[in-house]
């Protein structure tokens, strides 16, 4: 039978020895690791204490070396000295040193060599400075005549210019230098004379010499300048002209420097873009007669018939504008069809408000198109245009003829999200010129967009704008004589995406995974501590073990402490 009291001293022990075995355990990693690295740090001081040692050991060495070696030198010249012995200078190196030539002092004379009778010139000093001349007398110049010298201004005597020399040596010192200056005025062709042939094959890319033959080299005649005198035309209303002087230009100008001029009758004139003219060195610039909000308003109507005139196959009605009383207003033109019946063209005349149809009927014997559009009516200059010609309203090509004169002025190159339509943008052509509106290429029908007057200012629809295709476009404004482009950048609607990731075992994360925060130790989990765990549960389980039995005893009338 198990004696009392011994599950709980038993459980009792075994907790006790599970939390001494675990202090013991961490106490001793921490203590080794801390040893570990404290000796290894030991190690590194001494090791560099040693280095240093060495290295100073060294120094002194090499120092007492250079030293003794110091004063060796110093005892052997000494001795020299006190004994008077020298070494001698063998007699070959004497002799030949006797043979060289003594090199003159050049810059002691400003004066030149010349021989046989003056025809040579054979030496010019450094004293002459750099600049010299060379007599007419002079028809050879010898080697190395110049070497010495610092001349680079040569200046040959004569009307002639230097054709009398026959003949020039080398010269040595890289003579002559960079941007030396000849002059030989009166000279033949370079291929035949003398003095060209040497100074011209002696130039380099990194060496420039400049030779000059005639007066006309040193001062060229200055280029004439072209000039062209610019007038404006002034047209009124009633076919009345005059003209203005607009000073002078030194190009031909492509368009006037004014736009709009006023004459001393208060009388606005815009430009007619068609009518400059170039001739006799005279540009001449056309301008117009402008209308004001006081001036009739005239509502201009084309009705397209068939061949026969008889049946009508569609209308424009074009929107009011105002013109000048007396301009004449002639049909526009067709492809296709032709004027008929009256009127023919139509006078402006005082009334406030004032209406014309012009009558077109089909011509030709292949299919005639049917025209279509909203015509704005004319201008206000001498003649009228329609905003949309049935011509280039019925291609469905861009007209590559045309040149790009007008400009966007508001909404160019910008960036719109689809979903947020609709789209502004705006270009300084007139609405009445207007034949079209293309994306990349690709003529828009008018449901898509709305255009209104003030320049040209278009509107794209926001269910239109819903249809890009997200990306870069292209918008075409295309007038009767001219067209206009931009840039339009179409983006999605920004969106929102959660991400989760989780952290591999290795560090690394990958996507899709909700993160894993749960915190790791560095070196991981020690399997001894199991053990520990065990001990401890062991124990527990002991004393629980002898609370029952005495709970037991109790029960049954029995005392184990007894």
């Amino acid at each position: 039978m198990v004696k009392k009291g011994f599950f709980k001293k038993t459980g009792c022990i075994l907790i006790s020895a599970s939390i001494i075995l675990t202090g013991v355990m961490f106490f001793d990693s921490s203590t080794s690791e801390a040893d570990g690295e404290n000796l290894n740090q030991l190690e590194a001081v001494q090791e560099e204490i040693v280095k240093d040692e060495i290295v100073e050991d060294q120094v002194s060495e090499d120092a007492v070396l250079q030293e003794l070696k110091a004063e060796e030198i110093q005892t052997d010249t000494t001795e020299e000295i006190k004994t008077g012995t020298t070494e001698e200078v063998p007699a070959v190196v004497v002799e030949e040193a006797s043979k060289q030539e003594v090199v003159k002092d050049a810059s002691d004379s400003t004066t030149p060599e010349y021989t046989d009778g003056g025809a040579t010139l054979k030496f010019v000093p450094a004293g002459v400075g750099n600049e010299f001349t060379v007599p007419e007398t002079v028809t050879r110049i010898a080697e190395d005549a110049f070497s010495e010298s610092s001349v680079n201004v040569l200046h040959f005597a004569g009307a002639r210019g230097g054709d009398q020399i026959t003949s020039i040596g080398s010269q040595a010192n890289k003579w002559p230098a960079n941007g030396t200056v000849v002059y030989c005025l009166g000279s033949q062709l370079e291929d035949e004379s003398t003095v060209s042939s040497f100074f011209l094959a002696r130039q380099t890319a990194t060496r420039k010499i400049t030779i000059y033959y005639s007066e006309s080299d040193i001062n060229p005649d200055p280029t004439p300048v072209e000039t062209y005198a610019i007038k404006y035309k002034l047209v009124k209303a009633n076919g009345e002209t005059s003209t203005i002087d607009g000073g002078e230009s030194t190009t031909i100008p492509s368009a006037p420097v004014l736009t709009v001029v006023t004459d001393d009758n208060n009388i606005t004139y815009k430009w007619d873009e068609n009518a400059a003219a170039v001739s006799d060195k005279t540009c001449t610039f056309t301008f117009v007669e402008q209308a004001s909000a006081s001036d009739p308003l005239v509502t201009i109507t084309e009705e397209f018939y068939d061949s026969k005139g008889t049946t009508k196959v569609s209308t424009n009605v074009g929107n009011p504008n105002h013109y000048k009383k007396g301009t004449i207003i002639v049909p526009a033109k067709h492809d296709g069809y032709k004027v008929f019946d009256e009127p023919t063209q139509y006078e402006v005349t005082e009334a406030a408000s004032q209406a014309v149809t012009f009558k077109y009927k089909a011509s030709g014997t292949t299919p005639t198109p049917v025209p279509n559009g909203n015509t704005s009516g004319g201008s206000s200059g001498a003649s009228a245009t329609p905003a949309v010609t049935n011509k280039n309203q019925l291609k469905n090509e861009i007209d590559e003829t045309l040149l790009a004169k007008y400009q966007v002025i508001k909404g160019a190159n910008q960036t719109v999200v689809r979903e947020n339509g609709p789209v502004e943008i705006v270009c300084n052509g007139e609405v009445n010129k207007l034949t079209g509106i293309f994306v990349d290429k690709v003529r828009i029908d008018p449901s898509r967009y709305t255009i209104a007057s003030g320049s040209t200012i278009l509107t794209f629809t926001g269910g239109f704008v819903k249809l890009f295709s997200t990306g870069d476009h292209v918008v075409r404004f295309e007038y009767v004589d001219g067209y206009a482009e931009t840039g339009l950048k179409v983006t999605e609607g920004k969106t929102t995406t959660t991400v989760t990731y989780k952290v591999s075992s290795d560090g690394s994360i990958s996507s899709g995974h909700i993160k894993d925060t749960t915190p790791k130790t560095a070196d991981g989990f020690d399997n001894k501590y199991l053990l520990c765990i065990a001990i401890f549960l062991l124990g527990a389980g002991s004393i629980l073990f002898s609370n029952q039995r005495k709970l037991e005893a109790i029960l049954a009338g029995e005392n184990d402490d007894e």
